[in-house]
């Protein structure tokens, strides 16, 4: 998504965003998280859908398409937190102004 978002010359974070269709009022993506699931668990991938960017803005629209995977009843105990330091674009850090 890095590469992507370089190309268009947009800030990680909007275009995560953006093709994720996640609202500020949902979430406001201040870091990005990368989790190991600690024991076997099962879930739904599928395609982000579109979406209004703001809940009280019927204009703005979120094109959503990316792949999310939501897994129900997933609990801290269940998961560890893993750095995605080795996967980021060099001198990057998600969230960090452009």
């Amino acid at each position: 998504m890095q590469i992507r978002a370089a190309r268009l010359g947009a800030h990680d974070r909007d275009f995560t965003r953006s093709r994720l269709a996640v609202t500020e009022q949902w979430n406001k993506l201040t870091r990005c998280p990368a989790i190991e699931l600690l024991r076997g668990a099962w879930g739904f991938v599928g395609k982000a859908a579109g979406q209004r960017k703001d809940l009280s803005d019927p204009q703005v629209f979120f094109i959503g398409g990316d792949y999310q995977i939501w897994i129900p009843g997933l609990t801290a105990t269940d998961i560890k937190q893993i750095s995605i330091l080795p996967y980021l674009a060099p001198n990057t850090t998600f969230g960090r102004p452009a």
